[in-house]
């Protein structure tokens, strides 16, 4: 006889192996420019812990500076602010 309910089993541990979890960056409007999306660096915090309420996997951070304005520092907070959440 077949064992279904093990048969099952087997295929849907299979099939979870097989699924990759994504690797989601979140985008901070660091230059905090009104023409630019992302989310604001002090709602990062409140973004980062829903994120993981949700079991959403973040890998990390990215930004685009001004275009206006030197890029190191802005980068240079954007790291910082990954340091500090392990990112």
């Amino acid at each position: 006889t077949i064992d279904r309910p093990k048969i099952a089993r087997a295929v849907r541990d299979q099939m979870q192996r097989q699924l990759r979890q994504p690797q989601c960056l979140i985008q901070v409007n660091i230059g905090r420019e009104s023409q630019k999306h992302g989310i604001a660096p002090e709602a990062l915090d409140e973004l980062l812990e829903y994120c993981q309420q949700i079991e959403l996997p973040i890998a990390g951070l990215m930004c685009i500076p001004p275009e206006s304005e030197p890029a190191q520092p802005h980068f240079a907070a954007l790291r910082q602010l990954a340091e500090r959440h392990h990112l």
